[in-house]
Formats: structure tokens, C-alpha cells, sequence
């Protein structure tokens, strides 16, 4: 866990160093396919909430995951609603960079 940068909001780039090195710990220590894993643009621009989730449903179905802990989210193979889609494309509309900021410096 050193790896991890403990202060994205000061930098794009180390937002996106640490979303990459969870999406390669999922892909290398959870063996979650390349096709499961959202891109790190998805997350940070709230551009693909879905995927996101996808991923972290997956990463808590692994077999390692599962030896673990508790069974996690549901996978399913049916497409998000309507309104769920709805959500997650307006997940960037709703969320500023100053509401990111506030809510990362309350829960440091």
C-alpha cells in the first residue's frame, strides 16, 4: 500500500496513478479479465459509472476475494435500466471538483 498517493485531489495525475494501480492489483492478484475492468477515465471523469461498478462486482465475486471475505455484489448478466443508466451518465453533471475536494479533506 505504499504505492498508493493518500492526496489525489492535488493532482489529475495522482488520481489517475492510483485508480491504475488498483485496476493492475485487480488485474494481477484478483486475475479480473482486461475486459471487466474499467478504464481509469470512466472513474475520474464520471464518465462510465457502470463499468465501474461492473468491475468492483466482479473484483467481489474473485476466487480470491471470496476466501476472503463475504460474498459481495450480485453479478448479473442483464443490462442496467433506464434509470439506473440515467444515474451514472449524470454522475459527472452532479459532482464538481469542489464537492470531490470537500468530501475527500472530511474523510481523510
Amino acid at each position: 500500500m505504499k504505492l498508493v498517493n493518500q492526496r489525489p485531489s492535488l493532482a489529475q495525475f495522482l488520481c489517475l496513478k492510483n485508480i491504475r494501480l488498483f485496476l493492475s492489483t485487480c488485474s494481477k492478484h484478483f486475475e479480473l479479465r482486461e475486459s471487466d475492468l474499467f478504464q481509469p477515465s470512466m472513474l475520474y471523469d464520471y464518465s462510465d459509472f457502470a463499468q465501474v461498478l461492473h468491475t468492483l462486482s466482479k473484483l467481489s465475486q474473485s476466487a480470491r476475494a471470496l476466501t476472503k471475505c463475504d460474498p459481495g455484489f450480485p453479478v448479473t448478466d442483464s443490462s442496467p435500466s433506464h434509470d439506473e443508466e440515467q444515474i451514472y451518465k449524470t454522475l459527472e453533471d452532479l459532482v464538481t471538483e469542489d464537492q470531490y475536494t470537500a468530501f475527500f479533506n472530511k474523510h481523510l
